[in-house]
């Protein structure tokens, strides 16, 4: 039996057959996305029983008259409408601003994908410079992200500036309390790609895990930041199991660590590339020292200010004075 939903109330309402868009389906990890048009896509979660929590908040913040969704939709896909279930009427799910021509973080995190699709270092640069704005924004409005990992950044390359998009706005969790009377905190988290270090710790004793924090999206954009700079992840640079990498994040042991770099000179070069300002600072992140919002023009700065060697064409920042590959003065 078809399974047909509703986007919208009302006399403007439209109706959907889910089974006639099968084949556009896409597969996430709490719901389905399916493209019935090339404007708008519909997100609607696998079970909606089981996130109930995550339904209300949604239904409550896009019906509330402050409107916090619209002053992030510049930034993030936001929900346009709620879909209803028609069968029941109860919401199951939202439409979504649609971005089929947009890349995700995950195919710029090796040389040849970058280089495939025109991300050089200084675009990279810019790039986390905007997706540093953008979570500036979306925490002045009260939301946490959580579950901040590559493939939940979109972002495309327009003459002249480079947009971002953050996506699966659902796994958002609310960390300032606020008119809306909403108090929700998300547990959702891609373990494999961004871990964080209060999370393992709760994992290993058995403890509920505590509520994310805009704390935990600053330590998530260093992870990001040094991964789409110098294609490595920071705890991960070597072939090392996973229960070796959380050893790693806990113990503080990042890729800028000298015995790691020793151990794996592969990375030598890439962090060395960086320069000392914005490595140095990208580590003490990774080591939680500093959790405090990133500073945008520290991306600005280094993106504005790379070279490349005479001798071997490596690029890098010109703090870093002679060339990490081959040791020509820049």
């Amino acid at each position: 039996m078809s399974k047909y939903v509703r986007l919208g109330h009302g006399s403007n309402a439209i109706r959907y057959d889910l089974l006639s868009l099968e084949s556009a389906m896409k597969t996430g990890g709490q719901g389905n996305v399916y493209f019935p048009d090339k404007k708008i896509c519909i997100k609607v979660l696998h079970n909606p029983d089981n996130f109930t929590d995550q339904l209300s908040n949604i239904s409550k913040i896009f019906v509330s008259p402050d409107r916090p969704y619209e002053k992030v939709r510049s930034v993030s896909a936001v929900p346009m409408d709620l879909i209803w279930e028609e069968k029941n009427d109860k919401v199951i799910g939202y439409a979504m601003e649609q971005f089929s021509d947009w890349h995700s973080l995950n195919e710029i995190l090796t040389e040849y994908d970058s280089e495939s699709i025109g991300m050089d270092l200084k675009s990279a640069g810019l790039l986390l410079a905007e997706l540093c704005k953008a979570v500036r924004l979306i925490h002045n409005e009260g939301f946490v992200i959580g579950d901040f990992n590559p493939s939940n950044v979109l972002f495309k390359l327009e003459p002249g500036k480079i947009r971002v998009k953050l996506i699966d706005v659902d796994s958002w969790s609310i960390y300032r309390k606020n008119d809306l009377g909403i108090e929700y905190a998300s547990r959702v988290l891609d373990k494999a790609i961004i871990y964080y270090p209060d999370v393992i710790q709760a994992d290993r004793n058995g403890k509920p895990w505590p509520n994310f924090t805009p704390e935990h999206d600053w330590w998530a954009f260093a992870c990001i930041s040094w991964m789409v700079l110098t294609k490595y992840d920071p705890f991960m640079t070597g072939m090392i199991s996973n229960a070796d990498r959380e050893d790693r994040i806990l113990g503080k042991h990042t890729a800028n660590s000298a015995a790691t770099v020793q151990l794996h000179p592969e990375c030598g070069p890439v962090a060395q590339a960086l320069g000392p300002k914005l490595r140095l600072y990208l580590d003490r992140c990774l080591k939680n020292i500093v959790k405090r919002p990133f500073p945008t023009m520290l991306l600005y700065e280094f993106a504005n200010d790379l070279r490349s060697c005479s001798k071997c064409r490596f690029t890098a920042h010109s703090s870093a004075v002679i060339c990490p590959r081959c040791a020509q003065l820049l």
